[in-house]
């Protein structure tokens, strides 16, 4: 049962582990975005004036 509850603890940390990395690299990718989004607007702006 020890090693059940190990190779249990062990999955969770991964699964754990893995959400956290899918999380920050959607933040990364929502920034990116945005990031994109803003420069396209500057540009615009700048050829309009």
């Amino acid at each position: 049962m020890k090693t059940l509850d190990t190779k249990t603890q062990i999955l969770l940390k991964a699964i754990d582990l893995e959400l956290k990395a899918l999380l920050n690299q959607d933040i990364k990718n929502f920034r990116t975005a945005q990031f994109k989004k803003n420069s396209n607007n500057q540009g615009m702006s700048k050829q309009a004036a």
